[in-house]
């Protein structure tokens, strides 16, 4: 898997129905390109962990995470603590993307 494959996943769920009644902006996890009116395909510079992202925005959409697992052998019990958080109304802090940390994760 590479950190395309979970950036998609990720855009697919963040245009999911329950996640955009959320009313979040994309902004708070991509950089946006420069053009005024961008597609979600051009959303390929994260600003925070995509496998916490993903973990995230799965709860959200009520859809089973395809990287928990992956999540909790690098960070144990993170994956829950995102779950509960978002259970709870909260939105977590996520940490920031380094790209390093996310291939280790979906290695």
């Amino acid at each position: 898997m590479t950190l395309e494959i979970v950036n998609q996943r990720c855009i697919e769920l963040f245009f999911h129905p329950r996640v955009q009644a959320m009313g979040w902006y994309v902004e708070l996890y991509w950089q946006l390109p420069d053009c005024a009116r961008c597609s979600p395909l051009a959303l390929n510079t994260p600003k925070v962990d995509l496998i916490e992202l993903e973990v995230l925005l799965a709860t959200v959409a009520n859809t089973p995470s395809w990287y928990a697992n992956k999540l909790d052998r690098q960070l144990p019990t993170r994956s829950e603590f995102i779950r509960t958080a978002v259970k709870h109304g909260r939105l977590p802090l996520l940490r920031p993307y380094v790209a390093d940390s996310c291939l280790a994760a979906v290695a």
